[in-house]
């Protein structure tokens, strides 16, 4: 998990894991709460990133699109979260990485991963085929 008490449960990434340029990645994230809730309002950003690393599709947003931020989070809660990313239509084929993390989107500063070297986690390598 991240600090400030958040917690990825698990995650779904619906038709799994070869794709062609123009598709559209349904990513569902699952959260729990413990038993101290996030302090900060905090912002997800899931990425696609090229074979190179560089960002090509991503979907930032408020957990619910806004309606159940992290600050609103009880103790106890468990929630489901989705997001799209479309891969983009030029995308050549190759070995793509989809990552998530939070950020304050007011400071700008992303929320370290507890006991791991960064802010941001692997969830899936998604394989993009010519169209």
């Amino acid at each position: 998990g991240w600090e400030d008490n958040v917690h990825l449960t698990g995650y779904d990434l619906i038709e799994c894991c070869t794709y062609r340029p123009g598709d559209t990645l349904f990513l569902e994230l699952g959260w729990a709460v413990g038993s101290v809730p996030p302090q900060q309002p905090w912002m997800v950003f899931t990425h696609l990133l090229a074979p190179d690393g560089h960002l090509v599709a991503g979907d930032d947003n408020e957990p619910g699109r806004g309606s159940y931020p992290t600050t609103r989070w009880q103790p106890g809660d468990m929630l489901v979260d989705e997001y799209q990313l479309q891969i983009p239509a030029d995308a050549p084929p190759g070995e793509y990485t989809l990552e998530i993390g939070l950020y304050d989107w007011r400071a700008g500063n992303r929320l370290p991963v507890i006991g791991h070297d960064g802010d941001a986690v692997v969830l899936a390598a998604i394989t993009v085929v010519a169209p």
